[in-house]
């Protein structure tokens, strides 16, 4: 039977604090602040920082491998990796329905063809090309227009740009907070030892 918390600490794992019910950290969802965690924390039930750092070692060898596993990603959708049948990545707006609000999410979509000639848009050249969402039965829906950067000659390199942006716009992000996590975690231990709890107020 869990003690009522007296006092409070910081998280291992997120760097949040909590409660410390029987001396140890309570449950609590992970932190979004390094742009990749969901969940309940791995932290919650362990001792809190103050008292102990075991389990930021194997924290920093999980997302170091994390970093470089999507560094790597990122490089080879840079670098002209494709998806098959003229799919690519794509940000899109999704509406879950007229009660809650929709969102940009990153997903497949297929490029539909290359149906108009260059023209001018602001002054600048562009090719206008379509694409559709892929249904849950991996059926194409609604064609919808839109325009790529710059004049672009072919399908095939739609899809290259398309893919680029989600290396550069969704992976390099996850990249840079897994960077940021591995070096904070890295300057918390590198100096540690152990500190009073905060009572709680």
């Amino acid at each position: 039977m869990k003690t009522k918390a007296t006092h409070t600490g910081t998280c291992q794992i997120c760097g949040r604090t909590q409660k410390l019910p029987s001396g140890m950290l309570s449950l609590h969802g992970y932190t979004k602040e390094w742009g990749f965690f969901s969940g309940t924390c791995s932290g919650s039930s362990h001792l809190p920082f103050e008292q102990s750092i075991s389990l930021i070692a194997d924290a920093i060898e999980k997302a170091s491998k994390q970093l470089s596993d999507l560094s790597a990603e990122s490089l080879a959708w840079k670098n002209g990796k494709q998806l098959d049948g003229n799919l690519a990545w794509k940000h899109v707006y999704v509406s879950r329905n007229r009660f809650e609000r929709g969102q940009y999410v990153w997903q497949h979509v297929q490029v539909i063809s290359e149906q108009f000639k260059p023209i001018s848009f602001s002054g600048n050249p562009v090719t206008l090309y379509s694409y559709a969402e892929i249904d849950a039965d991996g059926k194409p829906g609604k064609p919808e227009r839109f325009y790529p950067s710059g004049v672009v000659e072919s399908i095939d390199a739609v899809r290259r740009q398309l893919n680029s942006q989600y290396a550069e716009q969704h992976l390099d992000k996850r990249v840079a907070g897994l960077d940021r996590y591995v070096k904070w975690q890295q300057m918390r231990i590198k100096d540690w030892k152990p500190s009073e709890l905060k009572p709680v107020e």
